[in-house]
């Protein structure tokens, strides 16, 4: 008796022992699961900067706005292992009467060449409709394109945003508009990035970087600007569809407006006082037209006299003492403001000091 008391009160135990080391796995096989979870999180979170309100692009067609970089793995065909690729989101919406075709091409970065891919969305909104693209951008190399080094090599980006009306299935109106981020986010706080605190630059976004600062002085025909390094003079401004070189007495080149636009022509004489030479780039720079009072436009094409030619200044670095004519041309105007007197006003930065023009 005694023995069978003793059989049965081991079978108990070993039942409970048992049942006591089933629920010790619950919560470790639970919290495992958790851990896996919250990673998987912070990788979604990790490599993102987000923006707000920065307008690439604004005309009768189309507004382009930035509103992401983001990075992420990719496994290309034909690769052996993933290479972890950065992104830039845009939000397009199509401001015309009908479709439209968009694509973001022609791009440097450092002026080093990009290899721009979009990943994902159509090739156009609708009329009247908004549409979010997403563009990897990767340095052009061989064998093969290669990644960019980090996030912040986006901010440098510049290129050319490409746009057709299509109508019956026929492509009409392209229009060439180049940006340069670096000129466009011209230091502004993004909303939030991975990289530093959310809730800080949520908050110094919140404001307005404009409204901090006083009110550009006004630049009228005629007067110069001098500087250690440059003497400018402003000379005038005009609305016009071709700028003509000096020399057209028989074959020359000339910067034709796209169809349905006009450029708006700021007039400068440029002198380098700097004993090296010296990039236009930090002569003009950050060209933003407004017309009307609500539509910017911020693309620029400045170009120089070349005789029987017009040549673009984009990279042009001006020698010791060497004087320049420089047509700085704030591109796709509509055609419409040649005759309607509506009023057009520039922002421009000349020699570091921001300046602004009323054209009229």
């Amino acid at each position: 008796m005694v023995k069978k008391l003793v059989l049965v009160l081991g079978f108990c135990m070993a039942v409970f022992l048992c049942a006591c080391s089933g629920s010790s796995d619950v919560p470790s096989s639970t919290s495992t699961s958790n851990t896996v979870n919250s990673s998987e999180s912070a990788e979604k979170d990790d490599g993102i900067i987000e923006f707000d309100n920065v307008t690439i692009l604004n005309d009768d067609v189309v507004t382009v706005e930035l509103t992401q970089f983001y990075e992420k793995e990719v496994n290309w065909a034909g690769q052996d292992k993933p290479s972890m690729e950065k992104y830039l989101t845009l939000k397009v919406h199509n401001n015309s009467d009908g479709d439209i075709l968009f694509n973001l091409n022609d791009g440097y970065i450092h002026d080093e060449a990009v290899t721009i891919i979009m990943e994902d969305g159509n090739s156009g909104p609708a009329a009247g409709k908004t549409g979010t693209y997403s563009y990897c951008i990767q340095y052009k190399a061989s064998p093969e394109d290669k990644p960019l080094d980090s996030l912040d090599d986006l901010y440098s980006l510049e290129g050319n945003i490409q746009t057709y009306k299509e109508k019956d299935n026929q492509l009409s109106d392209e229009r060439n508009t180049r940006f340069s981020l670096a000129e466009i986010l011209n230091g502004r706080t993004p909303v939030s990035s991975s990289s530093s605190n959310v809730s800080d630059q949520a908050q110094s976004s919140s404001i307005d970087a404009n409204s901090e600062q006083a009110e550009p002085k006004p630049l009228s025909v005629g007067e110069t600007i001098t500087t250690d390094d440059w003497e400018i003079t402003y000379v005038g401004a005009e609305l016009t569809n071709e700028v003509l070189p000096g020399d057209t007495s028989s074959v020359y080149s000339s910067y034709v407006a796209n169809d349905g636009s006009v450029v708006l022509n700021l007039m400068f004489d440029v002198k380098c006082l700097s004993s090296e030479a010296g990039s236009l780039s930090d002569a003009l720079s950050k060209g933003v037209a407004t017309y009307a009072g609500r539509y910017t436009y911020n693309t620029v094409e400045p170009y120089y006299d070349g005789g029987n030619r017009v040549s673009n200044a984009k990279r042009l670095a001006l020698d010791p003492l060497q004087q320049l004519r420089i047509d700085y041309l704030i591109v796709n105007i509509p055609e419409e403001a040649t005759t309607n007197g509506e009023s057009i006003t520039v922002d421009i930065e000349v020699a570091g000091e921001e300046r602004s023009i009323t054209v009229r």
